[in-house]
């Protein structure tokens, strides 16, 4: 198979369950001699970190400027997948359709997911671009094209999955480099944020999501942390990120939002605000009157 773009996944030595997860996806897609395993850097290994990110973070963020360096000589786009991330059917077909249709020409990068805040104006963008694509039930009907929302000024975090053009490889992989050797302040996900905020990148998300978090293990990882504050809260979001998925779990959506999300007795200002955030996501709401 050609594809129009080389792909990697990002995995460490140690995770074998990882990459035999991602590696399992692939040969279901016929994508097994396609992908290239990229071994990821062991931040704990990785001596003094300078900056004031996490061992783990600093891992990450080299892990992808290594890889983007690395592809940086090559002839085409680049497609670089984390090892936990959910992988859809329409993955390759609709991304190739992306690339020859010159999309790249104009984005820097175009990520195929993204966390998602629960804030209104976000989600409402996203449902509008969501319901461009399937106005229907989910995988009622094949997806061809996906919507794509410029992330400029947007809140956005992320790099499970996403492709770089070709022609910014080299672009991408110095300033990576340069926030390396001074010492990165935030993951790699994050300094890709600023970058596009100040216009040093152009990168975009598409609707639905041709990728997607898998609830299983980010269940898993929420319960062995108790289950409490920041957990539900980013367990939230994930829940809410995966509903926008091509291919959602429904049932698990189900399942985890009335276990961990159950329906409370609500005042009369919660009920209200509920009703009203309902209607600005998904109703005829203005934001000018």
């Amino acid at each position: 198979m050609h594809l129009p773009y080389a792909g990697y996944y990002i995995n460490l030595d140690r995770s074998t369950s990882r990459r035999a997860s991602v590696e399992a996806q692939l040969r279901a897609l016929g994508l097994e001699r396609t992908y290239w395993r990229f071994a990821a850097v062991e931040g704990r290994d990785a001596g003094a970190v300078a900056g004031s990110i996490t061992s783990d973070e600093y891992g990450c963020f080299a892990s992808h400027a290594q890889l983007l360096n690395a592809a940086a000589d090559g002839i085409r786009h680049v497609h670089v997948l984390e090892d936990d991330v959910l992988l859809s059917p329409e993955l390759l077909s609709v991304m190739g359709s992306l690339v020859s249709r010159g999309v790249l020409d104009s984005f820097d990068l175009i990520f195929t997911d993204t966390f998602v805040p629960l804030d209104p104006a976000h989600l409402r963008c996203y449902e509008q671009a969501y319901r461009r694509r399937i106005p229907l039930a989910p995988q009622e009907a094949p997806l061809r094209e996906v919507s794509l929302i410029d992330l400029k000024g947007v809140y956005w975090a992320c790099t499970s999955s996403y492709v770089a053009a070709q022609r910014s490889l080299k672009r991408i992989a110095a300033l990576l480099n340069d926030a390396l050797r001074t010492g990165p302040s935030e993951p790699v996900d994050l300094y890709l944020r600023h970058l596009v905020n100040d216009g040093e990148l152009k990168a975009a998300v598409c609707l639905p999501f041709l990728t997607s978090i898998d609830l299983a293990l980010d269940l898993d990882t929420t319960i062995r942390r108790g289950a409490v504050g920041t957990d539900l809260s980013r367990l939230a979001c994930n829940l809410v990120r995966h509903s926008y998925f091509v291919r959602p779990d429904l049932e698990a959506i189900r399942r985890m939002t009335e276990q961990f999300f159950p329906v409370g007795v609500a005042s009369a200002r919660g009920e209200t605000i509920a009703r009203m955030f309902n209607f600005a996501v998904f109703g005829e709401y203005r934001t000018s009157f």
